[in-house]
């Protein structure tokens, strides 16, 4: 599955759509990947990044998950500048990523691999 940044980075805006689409079971088998949960610069870079990268290599698509919450990114001047101007390069906004609180990550996800010692977003609670 080849595709140019510009292509992936327009269907991002499907995302969300595809993750809030109601059961569990229509979202198919995809990649979710997110950054910690200090959601700074390099987490959201790493997570497109990687989402990409994974996109490229296999037939499962990844989906980056910005990891907080859509109205906390103003709170970061750095991450929504590069991010809105990185994408607008692209042909895609800020509008079109998938964060934390656009869907119920416990719904989406079966099975999940923490890298280090990550945690599901609300597992602890």
């Amino acid at each position: 599955m080849t595709t140019s940044f510009s292509l992936f980075v327009k269907s991002l805006a499907s995302n969300t759509a595809r993750l809030t689409s109601g059961s569990p079971s229509s979202v198919g088998k995809l990649t979710l990947v997110l950054g910690n949960e200090s959601a700074d610069l390099d987490s959201m870079v790493s997570s497109i990044s990687l989402a990409y990268t994974l996109t490229q290599a296999g037939e499962i698509p990844a989906i980056p998950i910005i990891n907080v919450n859509r109205s906390d990114l103003a709170l970061r001047p750095d991450c929504g500048l590069l991010l809105s101007t990185t994408l607008q390069a692209s042909g895609a906004s800020i509008q079109d990523l998938t964060f934390i609180d656009d869907f119920d990550l416990r719904s989406v996800v079966k099975h999940y691999e923490p890298a280090e010692n990550y945690v599901v977003p609300g597992e602890l609670e």
